[in-house]
This record gives C-alpha cells, sequence and structure tokens, in this order.
C-alpha cells in the first residue's frame, strides 16, 4: 500500500510529542492527526540553508585571475583541430545551392 493511501490514525500528545523528536531527529517530515484533523509536523531549515530552486550567484572573477587564465590557455585549442579544415567544413555547411526568393 502506497503512503498516501495509507491513513494516520489520531494520537495522544505523548504521541505527538515522539513524532515531533522523530521529525527533528531525521529530518523527514510526518503527518498525524490530531481529533480528525491532518498536522504536517516538518522539520525545521537551518538558517544558512538556502532551497535547491534559489541559483546562486557567480563567483567574481577579479581582472587578474581572468588574465592568467587566458595567459595559461593562450593557444591551446590549436593542437585540436585545424583552422584551415575546421573554415572550410564551416563554408560547405552554410553554403546554399538554392534560387534566390523573389518578393
Amino acid at each position: 500500500m502506497t503512503r498516501e493511501a495509507q491513513q494516520p490514525h489520531t494520537i495522544s500528545p505523548a504521541e505527538l510529542m515522539q513524532a515531533a523528536e522523530a521529525v527533528a531527529r531525521h529530518g523527514r517530515k510526518r503527518l498525524v492527526r490530531i481529533q480528525g484533523k491532518p498536522l504536517a509536523i516538518v522539520p525545521e531549515r537551518a538558517s544558512g540553508a538556502t532551497s535547491s530552486l534559489r541559483h546562486t550567484r557567480a563567483r567574481v572573477v577579479s581582472r587578474e585571475e581572468l588574465q592568467q587564465v587566458l595567459a595559461e590557455t593562450h593557444g591551446a585549442w590549436r593542437a585540436l583541430i585545424d583552422p584551415e579544415e575546421f573554415k572550410r567544413q564551416r563554408r560547405e555547411l552554410q553554403r546554399d545551392d538554392r534560387d534566390p526568393r523573389t518578393l
């Protein structure tokens, strides 16, 4: 049986305290019923924690760090591809043999 299909039973104040302690200890929310009404006990989020959906700001790179990276990687791509062959392939892909459209 799935968790959604299971109906939590009405609990006593002592069981409520135990459920709250379990949530604090394990960090997982728990649904209980008090006087027939559902009550969700959720763990408190740490003050420094951020949601995984929030975006973080990119690290600011100083001008000196940028110059250092550029100097270290200058020309590194040259051994990977032949620039003339790349240009030739690009020209072939951009070639259009169709007649120009008239308006």
